[in-house]
């Protein structure tokens, strides 16, 4: 038999584990249970939303932004600096470096 023409379809939304909004795709009707179904125009910047579940069911929820979480100086100093030792761009480091970034990482759990 071929394949059924004109067969209904729904939008999803393409999540990833985490719930996390990476844009949709059609589907057929029977093949979106269980999914969450959203207006085709949806206008969701992909990996910004999370979907967050409802207490009834599986479409039961609504996306919520993903708040932004900028690193402190410190951690982008200790990140640079280890990239930058560790890629042999650094031959000779100095004491006062190690020390620092030894201090930061056991006090941060880096």
């Amino acid at each position: 038999m071929g394949k059924k023409e004109n067969a209904a379809t729904v939008t999803v939304a393409v999540l990833d584990n985490d719930g996390i909004f990476l844009g949709i795709e059609e589907v057929p009707e029977n093949d979106a249970d269980g999914r969450v179904q959203v207006p085709a125009d949806i206008d969701l910047k992909p990996g910004a939303y999370k979907w967050q579940v409802g207490e009834n069911a599986a479409n039961d929820g609504r996306f919520m932004p993903i708040a932004v979480h900028f690193p402190g100086a410190d951690k982008a100093l200790y990140d640079t600096l280890r990239t930058l030792i560790e890629g042999g761009v650094m031959s000779v480091v100095p004491s006062s470096v190690t020390s620092w970034m030894a201090q930061a990482a056991k006090k941060n759990g880096w």
